[in-house]
């Protein structure tokens, strides 16, 4: 790596920090979607459209935090490139795993309580 110099026209490290970021919450997301998904399938035969809408729920929140995590991305990585300071990138993304999540948690009580019998 080399050193801090004044006179380099390079703004930043070159380590791949927000590339490594961004492909973290994509590794994320697509095990989130995938469970939502998997979810909507195996609880549809004991739950019902319940179930299922629960599932969908989580999934739109899943598809809504991949386009809020790519156009962060091309934020941070546009003030970085740039002079201009890096702006506040906001904690919605995660608000929305944290609603994929709880439809997750929902669907296992609810599978739990009133789910009859093994899963085909």
């Amino acid at each position: 790596m080399r050193s801090p110099d004044s006179s380099s026209s390079e703004l930043f490290d070159e380590g791949l920090q927000p590339e490594r970021t961004h492909l973290a919450w994509q590794r994320t997301l697509l095990a989130l979607g995938l469970g939502c998904a998997l979810s909507a399938r195996l609880t549809a035969p004991h739950l019902g459209l319940a179930g299922v809408a629960i599932s969908f729920a989580g999934l739109a929140a899943v598809a809504v935090a991949s386009v809020a995590i790519r156009l962060r991305y091309r934020r941070i990585n546009a003030s970085l490139r740039s002079t201009q300071t890096l702006s506040s990138v906001g904690a919605g993304p995660l608000a929305l795993v944290a609603v994929a999540t709880g439809c997750l948690g929902v669907l296992a009580i609810l599978f739990v309580v009133f789910g009859s019998g093994a899963i085909v």
